[in-house]
């Protein structure tokens, strides 16, 4: 038996009097309680079994902590990446702890370790042959002493910052500045002791550097490698979290409001950190020793389905009675969600939607139907086509609100392989631009004959010639739509002949959508972030 005295320096209920004082042994409050209810703490000389009594300032605890047994040695698997006579580097699973707690109830690494290695009791009664530790949910490569000498040359490395120590994790929101590095000062949190918290005016110093690999503007995550130039505990992920960048998955460091629930609740079920990095010379015998080990196969999931999820965006555009609709509806089939800048602008034109009430503010009545009480967009149209400043007014009230439709819709749709969006203002609405244009992945401009086009408005829409030439001449031209377009389709043939060629154009964006994925799973796999070896999730992307 261990008997520990302390005198209260706070008035409060006795379990939190010695959680305070017991939290960095390790102990939890279920550890705390237990001591209570089994009568092993003394206040002010008298035995108490209540969690409840009341502590006040000065009073003096004792408490019988009772005798460890000893770690227990327990098989289990050990992922062995380099071993020699004096030291391992270990790739530590994920929901592993290091080493043994009061609060730990389930076996860790360390128990492993000394079932295959039994010499290594001799070392450390407490972290034998550990050197530096990895969080119980945080994944990757670690080094084992084994030896007393070997870990104490280890431990002093890692003090002089001689270990190179790199790690891989995934956080919210998009970072702005693609390398930097985050220098604060990090103590233990006053509130809450089993955190870590930034302080301006005290705490250890804590440097971590970092570089964007890739983000992903759809669920606004960044992937990133994070260097540690100092050791604190917790660091990487309080460091992120202080900038504003929490680690996807952490629960401890602060969850944003607005997160993927299918990524957090169905995937990332920790914080998605990753130690892949290891470079350092060896203490005895003077070589450099350099690892790298991919992401696990829950990290990799988390990874393919960012990935993976992101729709592949093919907005379809092109001149009045080009075929554009059909087209679009044409590329739809097959599950592919169909998104129309017209339908947009119809519900935004009726009664309390934002179209109305914006074109209400500027125009007055004037251009309200009163029996249907939505827009008149026949004479909205009709003053548009006559009066070239009016029309500008009207675009930039309506442009943004139909873009911000659109946004919407693919965020709607954003478990979908892919969308389509049809969009026969593209390049008038200067969505082609630079600003705009990497919301598309593929544009597909549809070109016609003029004298097919010009038949078919007035077949079908029953137009005539002043109206066709007075709706055309403030659209863009079909070669200014073809200079911004990916692909051309011709659609001044048949229905059939068109039917063929869009069934040729989907082959090819199937093609194109998948080679996107591969690209981006491949300069990963290059780095040696990810590993191929998960082929069930591999072949979810065919």
């Amino acid at each position: 038996m261990e008997k520990v005295h302390f005198v209260c320096e706070k008035e409060d209920r006795l379990d939190k009097v010695l959680y305070r004082y017991f939290e960095q042994r390790g102990y939890s409050r279920n550890n705390i309680k237990e001591f209570i209810k089994k009568g092993f703490v003394v206040l002010n000389d008298k035995i108490v079994s209540k969690a409840s009594t009341k502590v006040l300032y000065g009073d003096k605890i004792e408490v019988v902590i009772p005798k460890d047994k000893g770690i227990e040695p327990i098989e289990g698997d050990l992922d062995v990446i380099y071993e020699d006579e004096y030291l391992l580097v270990i790739n530590k699973p994920p929901n592993l702890t290091t080493h043994p707690a009061p609060s730990c109830k389930e076996p860790t690494l360390v128990n492993i370790l000394i079932k295959r290695y039994p010499e290594l009791k001799t070392l450390d009664k407490e972290r034998p042959g550990i050197v530096h530790r990895l969080d119980k949910d945080t994944s990757g490569l670690m080094i084992i002493a084994k030896n007393k000498d070997v870990q104490e040359k280890l431990k002093s490395m890692f003090q002089k910052r001689e270990i190179k120590k790199k790690y891989i994790v995934l956080v919210h929101n998009i970072l702005r500045e693609r390398q930097g590095e985050i220098n604060v000062l990090m103590d233990r949190d006053h509130i809450s002791r089993t955190k870590m918290k930034v302080y301006k005016d005290r705490g250890r110093e804590s440097i971590t550097r970092y570089k964007v690999i890739t983000d992903d503007l759809n669920y606004n995550v960044s992937l990133v490698e994070a260097e540690l130039l100092t050791g604190r505990t917790h660091q990487i992920r309080v460091h992120f979290s202080h900038i504003g960048h929490p680690v996807v998955g952490d629960k401890l460091y602060g969850r944003p409001k607005k997160i993927d629930n299918l990524i957090i609740k169905k995937l990332a079920k920790r914080q998605m950190l990753h130690s892949w990095y290891l470079d350092f010379i060896h203490p005895v015998t003077k070589k450099r020793l350099c690892f790298k080990v991919p992401v696990p196969e829950d990290f990799f999931r988390v990874i393919l389905y960012i990935s993976k999820k992101r729709p592949m965006c093919v907005a379809v555009t092109g001149g009045v009675g080009c075929g554009k609709s059909k087209v679009s509806e044409l590329l739809s089939k097959g599950g592919y969600p169909l998104w129309s800048a017209d339908q947009a602008v119809e519900e935004l034109y009726k009664a309390g939607g934002a179209g109305f009430e914006h074109i209400r503010l500027n125009f007055g009545d004037k251009y309200i139907d009163p029996q249907k009480g939505c827009i008149n967009k026949k004479k909205l149209f009709e003053t548009m086509s006559q009066d070239q400043y009016f029309r500008q007014q009207v675009e930039r009230i309506i442009h943004p609100l139909v873009f911000e439709h659109m946004v919407n819709f693919i965020e709607m749709n954003k478990s979908k392989n892919m969308v389509i969006l049809e969009i026969p203002l593209l390049v008038e609405a200067g969505w082609t631009k630079e600003n705009y244009r990497g919301m598309f992945d593929i544009i597909v401009g549809i070109f016609c004959a003029e004298n097919v086009r010009n038949n078919r408005l007035k077949e079908i829409r029953g137009w005539n010639e002043e109206k066709i030439k007075q709706t055309i001449k403030w659209q863009a031209s079909q070669r200014e739509r073809v200079m911004v377009c990916d692909i051309i389709i011709d659609n001044s043939k048949s229905l059939d002949e068109l039917q063929k060629k869009v069934a040729t154009i989907k082959i090819l964006l199937r093609k194109l959508r998948i080679k996107r994925l591969f690209k981006k799973l491949t300069k990963l796999r290059e780095l040696g972030i990810i590993d191929w070896v998960y082929k069930n999730e591999i072949s979810l992307t065919k």
